[in-house]
């Protein structure tokens, strides 16, 4: 049947004038068999092969070792992070608690504070008197002085560094 087919020609009798089409089984080429190539086993091989082959396992290991310690190193600087910022954390904490600490204390040093009773344990228990006028001293402290400080209103402005003419002009002058 094959060969019939191979060799079959449909005459104008036969033509197919539907739209559905013979299901014709055409011979397709065959592709040439390729000789198989013998594998030699792993006690066939020169020594020159068995070290190439070692050494190029031996670089996928090395490969495969510089990854997992890249990995490693970025892992553990991140959890070094993450720790110093828990660690951060917890000393803000305590500065904040410190601070409102301070401010409860100040605020109770300001209420017990009792000008009056300073002034009666002063005379009373350590004999402290007050300034005599002859002992008063008055001392004129001048207005250009290290205590006085400039407003910032009225500080000369800094100009502003960037490339004009007259900044050109003035290095030549």
């Amino acid at each position: 049947m094959a060969q019939y087919r191979r060799n079959f020609q449909p005459s104008a009798s036969e033509y197919n004038t539907s739209s559905n089409a013979y299901a014709y089984d055409w011979p397709q080429e065959q592709a040439i068999p390729q000789p198989r190539r013998r594998r030699r086993s792993v006690y066939q091989e020169s020594k020159a092969e068995r070290q190439e082959r070692h050494v190029h396992v031996l670089k996928y290991i090395c490969a495969a070792a510089v990854v997992f310690a890249g990995c490693f190193l970025c892992m553990s600087s991140v959890a070094a992070v993450s720790r110093q910022r828990v660690t951060n954390q917890d000393l803000n904490a305590q500065i904040i608690a410190l601070k409102s600490q301070n401010h409860t204390i100040e605020t109770e040093l300001a209420e017990k504070i009792d000008l009056e009773y300073i002034e009666e344990q002063a005379t009373t228990r350590l004999g402290m008197a007050e300034p005599q006028p002859y002992q008063i001293m008055y001392i004129s402290v001048p207005k250009e002085s290290y205590t006085v400080q400039y407003d910032v209103a009225s500080a000369p402005e800094e100009e502003e560094e960037g490339f004009s003419l007259s900044s050109l002009l003035q290095i030549f002058e």
